[in-house]
């Protein structure tokens, strides 16, 4: 099968593949807002600023060329941001995207591909994928699509905790109880009781829709915490 070729992109365009070209903008620390999908001219100044760093036409225009370099090793840190920062960033990205939704037969279709297809993958169980989607976005690295590959990273990085819940983290669930996550959410904040409000995508509402929506969880279901990353 033949790879789609990623279209041209100028000043002006707009839509999901100026988001992606944002985001790796972002990775490669040229851009420090968020990933609109609008191709304004703050995207464009940083664009040439990439382009002339990788010995491209300083044109502002992401042709096949500037897509190979983005799309390659990450050669210049992310943006440096505090702690804090990060964190707030990361719930309004989340918050942004509450609402986003599948397709009307629950099939891991729909608006929320794009949560997978951000790191070249296709339609499966997403909610570590929407995680990964929304730190990204807010600056952060990571690129993980599947909950136990999640605890086992926190858990070498030493960041995984089972109390003491900040808005921001990382939250997973264990349905069964047997110390293997089964879902991941983002915390939103935490109630006086510890009821742990949070941010989760492969959700459902009260109308049966999948998709990302806010939820409560309680200490009987929730495995533990890891600080975004």
């Amino acid at each position: 099968m033949t790879r789609p070729t990623l279209p041209t992109l100028r000043l002006g365009d707009m839509g999901p593949d100026v988001e992606k070209l944002q985001t790796q903008l972002q990775l490669h620390g040229y851009l420090d807002s968020g990933a609109t999908g609008q191709f304004d001219d703050t995207t464009r100044l940083a664009l040439i600023a990439f382009q002339k760093d990788k010995r491209l036409p300083g044109d502002g225009v992401c042709r096949a060329n500037a897509w190979k370099a983005l799309n390659g090793p990450v050669a210049v840190k992310p943006v440096v941001q505090t702690d804090a920062e990060f964190r707030a960033k990361i719930l309004t990205m989340a918050i942004g995207e509450i609402g986003t939704a599948e397709d009307a037969a629950n099939t891991n279709h729909g608006d929320i591909l794009k949560y997978p297809q951000l790191f070249g993958r296709g339609s499966e169980s997403y909610c570590a994928d929407f995680a990964s989607y929304v730190l990204t976005r807010a600056g952060g690295t990571m690129n993980i699509p599947s909950t136990k590959t999640l605890l086992a990273e926190l858990k070498k990085q030493g960041t995984w905790k089972t109390s003491d819940p900040k808005p921001g983290d990382l939250i997973l669930m264990d349905w069964q109880a047997d110390g293997i996550p089964d879902h991941v959410g983002i915390v939103e904040s935490v109630d006086d009781d510890g009821t742990v409000n949070t941010i989760e995508g492969n959700d459902v509402n009260e109308n049966g829709q999948e998709g990302v929506y806010r939820h409560q969880r309680s200490a009987d279901v929730i495995l533990g915490y890891g600080s975004p990353f």
